[in-house]
């Protein structure tokens, strides 16, 4: 993490962007950071800044708390500081602060965007254009493995859409086999029944059979008996008839 340290300051007095008292208070920020006394230089750069807002101020509150990994507050201050110089190395210098802290949330599209404003402003930055690399090569990486997932995903799906579909046959299958199995059952004891009604038929059949021939015996046994009767009736008129013919006989005494 660069510092803008005292030339710069001398540069900034020089074009009365700094009032002494404001310009002391730097300073004094500026030594508890080289001595890693972040907080602390957080606090002097803030009261710098409430006598006078200036790019150093600003930048270098900025860095303070950017070493205390409070991220988003920093980027506030290195747009702040961008905004308050009209010199493009100044510039340079925050938006390149401002592309490390986009990298340090993972947003490497955004820290792409600030190293390229960084190099408009600074062609020549050795640290912006390797750091630019370093976030192409980490979104380009990304954007590979989003691809992978998508189509490893994709293949999945489509096994699962796959594997559905063979389900969904296995049911109908056996639908149409229960289907198959319930009909030959049906069929089975559409025959069953038929079969027993033509028995029962053909026992009934028999049984009239029977009782018509049971009635033809005794219509026959009848008749036989009218003939008897009335071959009996005639033999008795004959016999009559032949009785009352005979002659007396003759004596022979």
């Amino acid at each position: 993490m660069r510092i803008i340290l005292s030339i710069l300051f001398v540069h900034f007095l020089s074009l009365g962007l700094l009032g002494q008292t404001s310009h002391e208070l730097l300073r004094t920020g500026d030594e508890l950071y080289n001595n890693n006394d972040f907080q602390e230089a957080e606090e002097t750069y803030r009261k710098a800044n409430e006598k006078k807002p200036t790019f150093n101020g600003e930048y270098n509150l900025g860095n303070s708390i950017y070493e205390q990994n409070r991220y988003e507050e920093a980027l506030n201050h290195y747009e702040q500081a961008a905004s308050l110089s009209s010199d493009p190395d100044v510039k340079s210098e925050a938006y390149y602060n401002l592309g490390n802290t986009y990298m340090n949330m993972e947003e490497y599209e955004k820290g792409i965007e600030a190293y390229k404003s960084a190099l408009r402003n600074n062609p020549n930055d050795e640290d912006s254009k390797y750091n630019l690399s370093v976030a192409n090569r980490i979104v380009r990486q990304q954007q590979q493995q989003q691809q992978q997932q998508q189509q490893q995903e994709g293949g999945e799906e489509q096994e699962e859409q796959e594997d559905q579909e063979e389900q969904e046959q296995d049911q109908q299958q056996q639908q149409q086999e229960q289907q198959q199995e319930g009909g030959e059952d049906d069929k089975e004891q559409q025959e069953e029944q038929e079969s027993k009604g033509e028995e029962q038929q053909e026992q009934e059949s028999e049984a009239g059979s029977e009782e018509e021939k049971k009635d033809l015996n005794e219509e026959e046994a009848k008749r036989l008996l009218r003939v008897a009767n009335e071959e009996e009736k005639m033999t008795q008129q004959k016999l009559r008839k032949t009785d009352s013919q005979r002659t007396k006989p003759d004596k022979d005494w």
